[in-house]
């Protein structure tokens, strides 16, 4: 053991990039001595870890973002990693929908595996229009969904998840390829996904779209920390079959997007594209109007001072015995509510 008779912080650099480093002195040596930890933070070192199957590991990094420099391309994290970015996973076991006791079956009129043989459920198709003009096909479970009994599964708030980051300096975000579609169903869940088309029955043999959420958040307090973990992630999403959209990804930046809302190393702030559409709101023509404005202000309201005071002129055009009449008190509302944000 070498005697310390003191220690100071010093700024190392490698690679344009500055890390704070405390050093030990001690009497007797000549040459600084660097621990493992500052070695892979400045990225002199790297892990040998035998879940990458042979090959080297290497940091994952991809484009410039700010004061980040970055040293690999989405194209040789698809080379290294290309396995988890080729079609639609299949996550087993297979999924079983569960009903409530006596549940009654339903046929609903009219809105490739051909279905023969009888169905007990059969649910309405419905087509749905996504950003790109594709259309998506879905089922329209209003009568299922009376019948299933509920998994009780809490998700975490913004809040929450963004009390996680609080020290978080580097981000990646990983979107999972039509995730819905990569969890098979049981032959008896199947049944129960029975659509009605004007060309016959058919019926999902995957899990049919329900929630929205299918982004995965990888961050680190140091680039190092935060390779290893994408590392970790991804490997583990190749040993259950997961399967990313790699267009949709996004690796080693310095701010992302997140459920409207842009997280950084300076914290959480309102998505600017979300911002811009409140700022460029028209002024409510009708009672609906106003109804929208509420719905997307409400999202963000814990940005707005006194929110529910502010909004009360705007609020009361909504009372059911309420005539809409637009005046000079609802548009100074209307006004400081945007230009509170």
């Amino acid at each position: 053991i070498l005697p310390m008779v003191g220690q100071c912080e010093l700024t190392c650099e490698h690679n344009n990039n500055k890390y704070n480093v405390k050093f030990f002195i001690v009497n007797d040596l000549t040459e600084a001595l660097l621990g493992l930890k500052t070695c892979m933070e400045l990225h002199l070192t790297r892990k040998n870890d035998d879940r990458l199957r042979g090959s080297p590991a290497t940091p994952i990094n991809s484009i410039t973002d700010g004061n980040i420099k970055s040293e690999y391309t989405k194209n040789q994290i698809k080379q290294s990693h290309g396995e988890v970015f080729a079609g639609i996973g299949c996550i087993n076991p297979p999924y079983h929908i569960q009903l409530v006791e006596n549940a009654q079956p339903t046929i609903s009129p009219i809105r490739k595996v051909p279905v023969d043989g009888p169905s007990d459920w059969v649910n309405p198709l419905v087509l749905v229009k996504k950003s790109d003009d594709s259309l998506r096909i879905c089922l329209d479970p209003l009568n299922l969904n009376k019948a299933i009994k509920r998994e009780h599964c809490k998700l975490l708030t913004l809040d929450e998840i963004t009390s996680k980051l609080k020290d978080a300096r580097i981000f990646s975000k990983l979107d999972v390829n039509q995730a819905f579609y990569q969890i098979p169903l049981d032959e008896a869940s199947s049944n129960l996904c029975t659509v009605r088309t004007p060309l016959g029955r058919y019926k999902f043999l995957r899990l049919p779209y329900a929630v929205y959420i299918d982004d995965i958040i990888v961050w680190g307090k140091s680039k190092a920390e935060h390779d290893i973990t994408l590392e970790a992630v991804l490997e583990t999403a190749r040993k259950n079959n997961v399967k990313f959209n790699l267009s949709k990804c996004t690796f080693v930046v310095s701010e992302l997007k997140f459920m409207g809302h842009t997280i950084s190393d300076q914290g959480v702030a309102i998505d600017r594209d979300r911002l811009q559409g409140i700022i460029e709101f028209p002024e409510p023509k009708c009672k609906k109007d106003v109804q929208r404005l509420l719905g997307v202000v409400n999202y963000v309201s814990k940005y707005v001072p006194n929110f529910s005071e502010g909004t009360k002129p705007l609020r009361e055009l909504l009372k059911k015995d309420t005539f809409f009449s637009w005046e000079e008190h609802h548009k100074a509302a209307f006004t400081k509510l945007k230009n509170s944000l």
